[in-house]
């Protein structure tokens, strides 16, 4: 929705940048399940291979535990979806893309983005405060702050509430 207020040619191509943005999240969280089940297995078949069979069926009842899980993806999630950034190719008609997310990874300021980059942080800042609110924990007090930072004025932030992005809509 930023993207066609700018009157840019491709908008849709908002939802592929902010897709591609998420997609270091994924990645960790993929890993991480792909990881702990090989070390379950690595060790079930330890227990396993030394009849130490208590040990082997207790091992059932081992659950991952994701409390880390948050601190990993903070930690990491920028430099996965970086590396993935400069591994695809680029073809010149998309370098926009890839220019707005390296904008984002590299924290610049919304004033200094490209159209793109400015809009995937406003979109990134908008998807927060819309979880938040929707939870009840967003202090309200605090919203004219919070969409200064990332340039949304007060009238596209009530643009944007009344078209409800995200919604699934059922299409007859």
């Amino acid at each position: 929705m930023r993207l066609e207020a700018a009157g840019v040619e491709d908008s849709d191509c908002g939802i592929l940048i902010g897709a591609l943005r998420a997609l270091g999240n994924f990645l960790i969280i993929n890993h991480f399940t792909y990881a702990f089940e090989d070390a379950l297995i690595e060790v079930m078949l330890h227990y396993r291979n030394s009849n130490q069979n208590e040990l082997y069926y207790a091992c059932v009842d081992v659950k991952p535990n994701t409390v880390f899980l948050s601190n990993v993806i903070s930690k990491f999630e920028s430099h996965v979806t970086r590396n993935l950034v400069q591994q695809l190719d680029w073809p010149t008609n998309v370098s926009h893309i890839k220019k707005a997310l390296l904008e984002d990874l590299d924290q610049v300021p919304v004033l200094k983005r490209s159209t793109y980059g400015a809009a995937l942080a406003q979109a990134r800042a908008y998807a927060i405060y819309d979880g938040l609110s929707r939870s009840g924990i967003f202090n309200e007090k605090h919203k004219s702050f919070w969409f200064a930072n990332v340039q949304i004025s007060r009238e596209a932030l009530i643009n944007i509430r009344m078209n409800m992005p995200g919604k699934m809509t059922k299409i007859l």
